[in-house]
């Protein structure tokens, strides 16, 4: 079977850069993987890109051409600074600090959603009047305003208003920019140097040349527009070196600045230039050639990531290592598996084992864990944990947490460790809860059944059935004795003693009687309050201000508070005044000065006044989370017909649509909604602006959950019993001529024509022929298709790596599929051997985490290993996934739980059980929901 360079997306030191080389699909992966590495090995980016651009791209929700965009960002975050050291390795590599006096001199402000830009004393220089907004850069920042983007320079003059499609960054000279769907290029005074006419088109970056996209084809043009190449090729790469890999008839080669194609195209895979040496496929095998097309390092290799530092990693017979630039191995080729780190240490696996080398090849950290886990977040502390090294590790059952150094920081003895949050972690141990922090000391033993998060310097916790608090030390200030417990608001908390209750203090002193029914924490001053079976609000010094005469009271909010009275619901004041009729079926609290009401089954808003603001006659209104925002919408439905209104519950676009998705908040605009008119469908934009005309027959690729088109930028669109596809812009990129197609996948995508399915690129061409009786779409480097009835896989380029033998498949995830014969079920890896014996009545989806798969067998249910071994024997009626060691199984119709080696570790006596989630799990018992810990108490 071929092996493929995009395999070599090893760790890098970024974790953003890692997610997006797992998750973006450009038009070539190997490329990305090679550009999110070298991103990953050059700079500290994962700060550089704003966090809702990360996680747009991590969650799938950018069409291509922004993903792409975005990782040239993040591959020229550095060029704004000093360049990195030369001799840094690719562990430590980082993008080097600008001196001081070069540092933006504005930073960014916000209100209600609005952004600007204020100077170092915090005087806004840039009023905040954008939707958003970028760091300066180079002396200029992109700004959004009305989903379009343009850059203003430190005074806050707008250099260019907002046009734009998209963000744009320089990274030198000119920044790529999108205008109606196309690509052009503007320099830092806002001209257009090379006017916006491309499908795509790469940064400069340092280079004299850049790739630009037309028509399907690829080409190079110089800063001042002028094509060195005739734009011809099936793909390219940015320049780097001055050299740049492109495609031509399924061979790849390297042009040189000139245009001039300076290394032949005959190389079935090319990767980018780096420290001149650039890696090259052929025949299978992966090898390097420096910039005269000379192999300075034989093709010989299964696998090899690009050179970092004079260091390249490779892999051979399964196994991974280094070598430098003479093919000189200076780390053995001998482990599972090596991971760049965040430090100057290498996590390595071997025997099973994880542990941790220096840049030489010296272990430093023995390996001896069964688990490295990265610590995760977002906040500024969370990244440098994650920069600096910090990791949680598993020693058999039990986690730790170890530094850069290697340093066992936190002893591997929890049975579950939670990433850190200001300095603290959550733990637990033996079932039991506490909080430790970087030094492993334990501020709050882990002996409590239960703890809250911090309010007010003080937590909540629960031992033995009772309720007390400990502040950030661990020290316990308010005895543990109340029943139930609440979190401090405005420096008060509700508990519970003996069925009543009332408030303490900080100190612990009863400062409201513990004579209530219920009580809510307060708000505005005030807290509602149960006495008997009504409600009523009191002040902090126990004073009923509002008299206890309602049958439910939600919390103030602006003001506000919603009651409800004779079944009916409505609005007091803090005196207790009835602003509106208490007349309203349902109501919801104020936001914004909006607050939602219905009545006979329909819903609007109203105002503080009592006004309504959106007339009570919808009979449906979509969850409007972000009220007061006028970008944000919600779907409104009204006699059988849909449309939106905004944050401030005014009607935006009009209520004619037969049916309707919902628009998903995103802070870039890029969201769309699908609409049908009729038997027609389209997709609107914000403004309801048809993105795509509603005229097709069905539309397939928009992602409702996330309320735009996916990230391939493409939509399969129906019309007159054909498809085809169209771009973000509605512009039809694929002529519609097929009798059915997937959806776009690593540029590709399966299609039917004359009875036949295929495989077709970006501009509709038949990649891989139309000759199957199905075909799904691929997963990594195999599609499954069917033959004669059978199904098999295919590679990317249509070659049969295993044989259509099979009743039914379902695609590659993590190296294995699920396969079926005669009604029985298997598991195969990607050389086609199978894995897990065909004979299972069914297989679970694999639970990656405990290494063990649930399987049917007779009725009955068991588990195999990742090799197919039955490491537990069918015999259950039912099981559940194991989580943190421990699977729910059934018997007899009751439930219990089992440990990796099939022992029964908690009694099989319970009505229903839920996976184990942080060391404790919810069952249920006498119609009772009780919680109880790893060992069953």
């Amino acid at each position: 079977m071929k092996t493929l360079p995009h395999h070599s997306i090893f760790h890098s030191t970024s974790a953003v850069a890692a997610d997006i080389s797992a998750d973006v699909s450009v038009a070539d992966d190997a490329q990305l993987a090679d550009a999110a590495c070298l991103a990953a090995a050059t700079t500290s980016c994962a700060r550089a890109l704003p966090r809702r651009l990360v996680a747009c791209l991590r969650t799938r929700a950018l069409p291509l051409a922004f993903a792409a965009a975005a990782l040239q960002a993040m591959l020229g975050c550095q060029s704004d600074t000093a360049p990195a050291k030369e001799n840094a390795t690719p562990a430590t590599a980082k993008a080097a600090v600008a001196p001081e006096q070069n540092a933006p001199k504005l930073t960014r402000v916000s209100t209600f959603k609005k952004w600007g830009f204020a100077d170092k004393d915090g005087k806004v220089v840039v009023p905040e009047k954008y939707d958003q907004v970028h760091d300066f850069s180079g002396g200029v920042a992109t700004v959004q305003l009305s989903g379009k983007w343009g850059f203003i320079d430190e005074t806050g003059k707008e250099i260019v208003s907002p046009k734009y499609d998209m963000p744009f960054f320089f990274r030198g000279e000119l920044a790529p920019i999108i205008f109606e769907g196309k690509w052009g290029y503007i320099d830092k005074t806002g001209k257009e140097v090379i006017p916006p006419k491309y499908s795509f088109a790469y940064h400069f970056f340092a280079e004299e040349f850049a790739a630009v996209k037309l028509s399907g084809r690829w080409g190079f043009i110089d800063k001042a527009g002028k094509e060195i190449t005739p734009i011809k090729y099936d793909n390219a790469w940015f320049a780097s070196d001055g050299m740049a890999a492109v495609k031509l008839d399924d061979k790849w080669g390297f042009i040189d600045k000139t245009g001039k194609e300076a290394i032949p195209l005959k190389y079935e895979n090319a990767s980018l230039f780096q420290d001149g040496l650039a890696r090259v496929v052929l025949d299978g095998k992966v090898g390097f050639i420096d910039k005269t097309g000379k192999i300075v390092i034989p093709l010989k290799y299964d696998n090899a990531g690009p050179f970092y530092s004079e260091k390249a990693q490779v892999s051979l017979a399964g196994k991974v290592g280094f070598i430098d630039k003479t093919d000189k191995v200076v780390i053995p080729i001998k482990y599972d598996d090596i991971a760049f780190a965040y430090e100057e240490l290498l996590k390595v696996k071997l025997s099973g084992k994880w542990g941790f080398m220096d840049e030489t090849g010296k272990i430093v950290v023995p390996m001896k864990y069964d688990e490295v886990e990265d610590m995760h977040g977002y906040s500024p502390e969370q990244i440098a944990d994650i920069e600096n090294g910090w990791r949680k590790v598993r020693l058999g059952e039990k986690w730790g947490c170890i530094d850069k150094t290697g340093k066992e920081t936190v002893p591997a003895k929890y049975d579950y460790l939670g990433d850190f949050s200001n300095g603290i972690a959550k733990v637990t141990l033996a079932g039991k809860h506490g909080r430790i922090d970087k030094t492993g000391k334990e501020i709050i033993p882990a002996k409590y059944d239960s703890i809250e998060d911090f309010s007010g310097g003080l937590a909540a916790v629960k031992a033995s059935g009772k309720w007390g608090y400990v502040n950030e030390t661990g020290k316990v200030v308010i005895p543990i004795k109340y029943d139930g417990a609440q979190s401090f608001a405005e420096g008060l908390a509700d508990v519970l003693l003996e069925k009543k209750w009332g408030f303490i203090d900080k100190t612990g002193k009863v400062v409201i009687p513990i004579k209530y029914n219920y009580a809510v924490s307060f708000h505005d001053g005030l807290a509602a309050v149960r006495v008997s079976d009504k409600w009523g609000f009191i002040d902090k010094t126990d004073k009923a201000v509002i008299p206890p005469i309602y049958e439910y009271a939600h919390s103030f909010s602006e003001g506000l508070a919603c009651v409800r009275l004779s079944k009916k619901w409505g609005f007091i004041d803090k005196t207790g005044k009835t602003i509106t009729p208490i007349k309203y079926d349902n109501a919801w609290s104020f936001k914004s000065s909006r607050a939602q009401v219905a009545l006979s089954q329909k819903y609007g808003y109203i105002d503080k006044t009592g006004k309504e603001v959106l007339p009570v006659q919808y009979d449906e209104i979509n969850n409007l989370e972000s009220l007061g925002d006028a970008n944000a919408r919600a779907r409104v439905k009204l006699a059988g017909k849909y449309g939106f209104i905004d944050g401030n519950a005014k009607i935006v676009i009009p209520v004619k649509y037969d049916e309707a998705t919902t628009f998903s908040e995103d802070d870039y605009d890029l969201t769309q909604a699908q609409v049908r008119l009729g038997k027609k469908w389209g997709i609107i934009d914000k403004n309801g602006k048809e993105v795509i005309s509603i005229k097709y027959e069905a539309i397939r690729g928009f992602e409702p959950t996330e309320g735009t088109i996916g990230i391939t930028g493409r939509v399969a669109v129906k019309l007159a019993g054909k498809w085809g596809f169209a771009d973000q812009y509605g512009k039809i990129v694929v002529p519609i001529q097929y009798e059915d197609v997937g959806e776009f996948n690593y540029a590709r995508t399966a299609a039917k024509q004359s009875g036949k399915w295929g495989f077709i690129g970006e501009t509709g061409k038949f990649t891989i022929p139309p000759k199957y009786d199905g075909a799904k779409e691929f997963s990594g480097d195999f599609a499954a298709v069917k033959l004669s009835g059978k199904w098999g896989f295919i590679d990317i380029d249509g070659e049969e790596v295993i044989p259509p033998k099979y009743d039914a498949v379902e695609n590659f995830s993590d190296g294995q599929a699920r396969v079926s014969l005669a009604g029985k079920w298997g598991r195969i890896n990607e050389n086609g051997k199978t894995v897990a014996s065909i004979k299972y009545d069914e297989i679970k989806v694999r639970n990656f985490r405990d290494g063990r798969t649930a399987v049917k067998l007779s009725g009955k249910w068991g588990f195999i290993n990742d090799n197919g071994k039955e490491v537990i024997k069918p015999k259950y009626d039912d099981v559940k996934d194991f989580a943190e060691k421990l699977a729910a199984i059934k018997l007899a119709g009751k439930w219990g739980y089992i440990d990796e080696t099939g022992k029964v570790v908690i009694p099989v006596k319970y009505d229903d059980a839920k996976q184990f989630n942080e060391g404790s799990a919810d069952v249920k018992i006498n119609k009772n929901t009780i919680s109880i810990n790893r060992f069953g108490k």
